[in-house]
């Protein structure tokens, strides 16, 4: 299904509506599609709402206007802009990679009336939180891509710094779990620098886990993920 945004880019969703009270959105990563949580689907679609996204420049969702600037903070508007037309009462966000810093930017940025929590995994503000051979291998994909302006300017989003400052974490109100693979391609200096400016955070790192825990281990953090939303969500209904 697609939603026309404000500026004529259709951003294509899925919805799977269980009747279930909460409901869980899932953000991918850079250059992926909601495919990607293929894993959680199946997991979660008993006991939760489902929706997945695909981001704006992604899997089935138009790049919109090329001349306008494409952050963070666009990709956290066109999130915010997708809730509100499906109208969607309260929700978790679940953001893997670019996913996960577009939910952090869009709970520093937009309302955060509706957020139950956010749940970040292998999330970074800056740059320099990729390991540096990650960062020279996304540096050289970027060169490599000159002559193509949309995927060049996806990669970017991987060697800019996001919107918001570390600081700016404390403005999120919403319970947060931070994940992450004990060999993740983000250094733990950055996952753990998140986790301590969210106020209300809990850190969790996987052991013998890569950058793609939701995918190669995903046993146990859906499990890890399940627990968490047990704990806040049980929380928010008291």
């Amino acid at each position: 299904m697609y939603i026309v945004l404000e500026d004529n880019c259709k951003i294509y969703y899925e919805q799977i509506d269980s009747g279930q009270r909460d409901t869980l959105v899932f953000l991918h990563g850079n250059m992926e599609d909601s495919s990607y949580f293929r894993k959680q689907k199946e997991y979660f679609s008993k006991r939760y709402n489902l929706i997945y996204i695909d981001t704006r420049g992604h899997g089935y969702s138009e790049f919109g206007n090329k001349e306008q600037k494409y952050d963070l903070r666009l990709l956290a508007k066109d999130l915010q802009e997708v809730l509100e037309r499906l109208k969607i009462a309260s929700y978790v966000l679940i953001g893997f990679s670019d996913g996960a810093n577009i939910a952090m930017e869009f709970a520093v940025v937009h309302s955060r009336k509706r957020l139950k929590g956010i749940i970040l995994v292998g999330g970074n503000l800056r740059p320099w939180g990729l390991k540096l051979k990650v960062y020279l291998e996304v540096l050289k994909l970027y060169f490599m891509s000159l002559r193509e302006v949309e995927k060049r300017k996806i990669i970017a989003l991987m060697l800019k710094s996001a919107d918001i400052s570390y600081k700016d974490l404390n403005k999120i109100i919403a319970p947060a779990l931070v994940l992450a693979g004990e060999y993740d391609m983000i250094r733990y200096q950055e996952t753990k620098k998140i986790s301590n400016n969210l106020l209300n955070s809990r850190l969790m790192i996987i052991k013998s886990g890569n950058h793609f825990v939701l995918y190669e281990k995903s046993s146990e953090a859906n499990s890890l993920i399940e627990d968490y939303l047990n704990d806040i969500l049980i929380e928010k209904e008291e």
